[in-house]
């Protein structure tokens, strides 16, 4: 595996994203041939265009890079170009979105790993895009880090923003995260895209493994 120590890290170097790109888990010189499934394997995470990034590292033809969220990866030297006028990353800005104008947006928003934008968006995107344009909040990117993000509670005491961790009954424990609003969850399924079920239609496909109340939040 490929990668760069740390304490290589380029000092405090910062770019823009020329357009919507995939940033990989590894370097692959011949991503835009693969399949949809080996592209899926490889996805991190996305930056769209004109997005701030910092590079970390160049390898080949290749960058590491850091999002604002902290995810890193791997993309093509010639999908960014250095600014040298930045010193810091641009904060995303919310849309300041109410939660029902929030869910007609991103209805039926086709599902894509790692995905973040209207074209293609993954659970832990749907999460955190709510919290950025609902919550005025950034929170991490993967469900590990949304997870470990905040406080543990009981289904019994679920409440409006929590987020609800859980795999497919009868799967191979793949993590999958909604979001509980009023009575429903609101999450990116892997067939029909952002979707709303009441909770007893999702219970019936997954088992929880637990409610998250993120600390920086009142979830009322």
């Amino acid at each position: 595996m490929i990668k760069i120590e740390p304490e290589l890290w380029l000092p405090q170097v910062y770019a823009r994203a020329r357009t919507l790109v995939d940033v990989l888990r590894h370097p692959a010189a011949n991503y835009a041939a693969m399949s949809a499934l080996e592209k899926d394997g490889l996805r991190q995470s996305q930056l769209e265009a004109n997005e701030v990034l910092r590079v970390l590292g160049f390898h080949g033809d290749h960058a590491l890079v850091m999002k604002s969220d902290q995810v890193l990866g791997w993309l093509m030297r010639e999908d960014i170009f250095v600014d040298a006028q930045l010193a810091c990353f641009e904060m995303p800005s919310s849309a300041q979105l109410s939660a029902n104008d929030f869910f007609q947006i991103w209805q039926n928003t086709p599902y894509i790993w790692g995905g973040v934008t209207r074209a293609g968006i993954d659970c832990s995107g749907l999460t955190q895009r709510y919290y950025l344009d609902v919550l005025e909040c950034q929170i991490p990117k993967n469900t590990f880090d949304q997870r470990h993000a905040g406080e543990s509670k009981s289904v019994t005491e679920i409440a409006r923003h929590d987020l609800i961790f859980c795999t497919r009954i009868g799967g191979r424990g793949v993590h999958h995260v909604g979001i509980y609003i009023d009575g429903s969850i609101w999450h990116a399924h892997g067939e029909r895209g952002v979707i709303r079920e009441t909770m007893d239609t999702f219970l019936a496909r997954y088992q929880v493994l637990e409610v998250i109340q993120l600390l920086q939040l009142d979830a009322g």
